[in-house]
Order: structure tokens, then C-alpha cells, then sequence
């Protein structure tokens, strides 16, 4: 992966890589299959996702190199996407670093104080409901993604495996 990152001009680190591979790779075989690329770039909104699915090959016919294949815009922004992806996950994992050292923090409290109607589990509803007590307005949108994000079984509910997860530091404990 790392020399077909180099060649479009994206260098992240192997921990970075790491973390990609703990988001995208679902099966754990330790390479990404299409479905799972599809998965990382495709958008989550249906409208949207179904357009770029219906769009015809556009690519150059024939041998060519792996920089050359987009269009020079489009290229810029497939570049600019995987930095993001390395981005937020190297954020993400800064943020569970430090909840994980925090002494004040309890995954499981946290857990509870989503879980509204005591099920053992959260959506959309009890994410936007919380987060407006705590004055964070997010749209419907937004919190159905951040639901998708920690939802690994795809039932639109996040219950407490799937959350301490999602939280759970994936790389080496930095002191």
C-alpha cells in the first residue's frame, strides 16, 4: 500500500496505515478488498453514492502509470482525500490516547449516559438528544454518521462492544 500511496505523492506512516487498515479492512485478512476501498471512499449518502456507482469509466485504455490515470483535478483530490483519511484517524487515535489516560473517564459511564432508554444500545435520537443538552447542534445527517462510524453489525444502533471499539486505543499506548 505504501508504494502505491508514494507514487501519488501521499507518505503516511506506518501507524497511520495501521489505523486505516483497523477502520477498512472488515475481515481482518490484512489486505483491503474492493468492496472495502468502495466502502472507505464511496459516499454514505445514497443520492450521491448512487451517482458516482452509475458513472462510466472515464480511465485511460492501456498501460499507464498509477499517478496518470485521473484527470489532474480529480487526481488533486484523490490525494487530498487519502490525507484526510490518514488525518482523522491519527486525531481519532490521539482523542482515545487521551481518554484512555484520563483518569475521570469510564468507557462504560460514557456508554450509559448515551444509552437513554436503557437498551443496552444508542441511535441517532439518543446521540443528537445528548449532545443538544450539551449544546453541540448536529443535524440528522451528521449523527447518523456518526453512528454509522461506530456501527460495525450495520443496525443503525451502536451497542457497547461496538462503542468500546470505537474508543479503544488501536495503537501502542503513548506515555
Amino acid at each position: 500500500m505504501t508504494e502505491g500511496l508514494q507514487a501519488i505523492g501521499v507518505y503516511p506512516t506506518q501507524e497511520e496505515i495501521d489505523l486505516f487498515y483497523h477502520r477498512y479492512d472488515t475481515d481482518r485478512s490484512h489486505a483491503l478488498s474492493f468492496r472495502e476501498i468502495e466502502k472507505a471512499f464511496l459516499p454514505h449518502d445514497l443520492y450521491y453514492c448512487s451517482m458516482v456507482q452509475r458513472r462510466t469509466q472515464t480511465g485511460k485504455v492501456g498501460l499507464h502509470r498509477r499517478d496518470d490515470v485521473f484527470h489532474p483535478d480529480t487526481a488533486v483530490e484523490h490525494r487530498n482525500m487519502w490525507r484526510t483519511f490518514f488525518k482523522v484517524e491519527a486525531q481519532a487515535e490521539q482523542s482515545r490516547q487521551r481518554l484512555h489516560r484520563n483518569p475521570h473517564f469510564n468507557l462504560y459511564d460514557a456508554f450509559n449516559t448515551l444509552d437513554l432508554n436503557s437498551r443496552r444500545e444508542f441511535g441517532q435520537t439518543e446521540l443528537k438528544r445528548l449532545l443538544s443538552s450539551r449544546g453541540f447542534y448536529l443535524s440528522e445527517k451528521e449523527c447518523a454518521l456518526i453512528v454509522l462510524k461506530c456501527d460495525k453489525d450495520a443496525d443503525s444502533t451502536v451497542d457497547f462492544n461496538e462503542f468500546r471499539e470505537e474508543f479503544t486505543p488501536r495503537a501502542a499506548i503513548k506515555i
